[in-house]
C-alpha cells in the first residue's frame, strides 16, 4: 500500500489545498449573491432599502427607486380654459356683443330715417351670419322680453338693465339662449341669443343685431346715445359710412 505524502510542501497537498479554496470562494459568492438578490427584492418591496450590489453598496437610493412614473415627468399641466367670447372692455368703452365672423361689419345708422321720415333709428346695426352668439355687455337682469317674432319691429329681443343703471338692447335675435326668461340675472359674457332677422322684412338676407344703449333710466327713446362710439371694437371690424339722420326726430326704436 502506498503512504500519501505527509510533507506540506508536496505537489499533491498544495493541489489539494487549492482546489477546496476555490470551491469555498464560489460557495461563498453563491451565498453573497443570493442574500443580496433578497436584499434588493426586499428594499423594492418595502422601498427602504433599494438596490445593493454584491458588496452590499447601494446601486439607486430608496426615494430614487420609489419614485412613480408621474413624479418623474413632473406635475400635469392645467387645465384648458375655454374662453368666455367676449372681451373685457377699457374703463368707458362697452364689450362688443356678439362672437364676430369675419364677415361681421357695423352700420353707422344712429339717428337714421326710420318709416318714412318719421322716427329714427335708436341704434346701430351689427350684420353677420345668422346664428353668431350674442353676449351680455354687462352683470344685471334681463328686465324685458320682446317675442314678436313674426311682425316688423323687434323681432325676438331683450332689454339688459345692468348693475351699474345702464339699459341696453338687443333685436332681431334668431332664438334665445336655452332657458333664459324675463327677469333673469346674467352675468357679463354670458350667452343670451343667437343673431338673426326676426321682425325684419328679410328672413334670409337681413341677419344682425340691432344694439342700443342708454347711459340711465328711464327707459325712453329720447335718452338713448350712440353706443358706436363707446363700443369695444375688435380691429379687424369695419364700419358702414354714415348716411346721416333725421334732423330734428327723436330716435326711436
Amino acid at each position: 500500500m502506498t503512504t500519501p505524502p505527509t510533507d506540506p510542501s508536496t505537489p499533491e497537498i498544495l493541489r489539494s489545498r487549492r482546489a477546496t479554496r476555490r470551491q469555498l470562494f464560489v460557495a461563498t459568492a453563491g451565498v453573497i449573491g443570493a442574500a443580496a438578490a433578497v436584499r434588493a427584492i426586499g428594499g423594492g418591496l418595502t422601498g427602504g432599502g433599494g438596490l445593493i450590489d454584491a458588496s452590499g453598496n447601494p446601486l439607486l437610493s430608496g426615494a430614487a427607486e420609489a419614485e412613480s412614473p408621474a413624479e418623474r415627468l413632473g406635475p400635469p399641466p392645467p387645465p384648458e380654459v375655454e374662453p368666455t367670447g367676449v372681451v373685457v372692455p377699457p374703463d368707458g368703452k362697452i364689450a362688443f356683443p356678439i362672437d364676430p365672423s369675419e364677415r361681421c361689419h357695423v352700420l353707422d345708422n344712429y339717428g337714421d330715417c326710420r318709416g318714412g321720415g318719421s322716427r329714427a333709428h335708436a341704434g346701430v346695426d351689427i350684420m353677420d351670419e345668422r346664428g353668431r352668439t350674442v353676449y351680455a355687455v354687462a352683470d344685471g337682469r334681463l328686465t324685458t322680453q320682446y317675442t314678436n317674432a313674426t311682425r316688423i319691429g323687434a323681432g325676438l329681443g331683450w332689454t339688459l338693465k345692468a348693475d351699474d343703471g345702464r339699459y341696453f338692447r338687443y333685436f332681431h335675435l334668431d332664438e334665445f339662449a336655452e332657458d333664459l326668461e324675463e327677469g333673469d340675472e346674467v352675468e357679463f359674457g354670458q350667452v343670451i341669443g343667437y343673431l338673426g332677422a326676426t321682425g325684419t322684412d328679410d328672413l334670409e338676407n337681413n341677419n344682425h343685431l340691432h344694439f342700443e344703449y342708454y347711459p340711465s333710466g328711464p327707459l325712453r327713446v329720447a335718452n338713448s346715445v350712440d353706443p358706436l362710439d363707446r363700443l369695444d371694437l375688435p380691429d379687424d371690424i369695419s364700419v358702414g359710412p354714415r348716411l346721416g339722420g333725421c334732423a330734428g326726430l327723436i330716435p326711436s326704436v
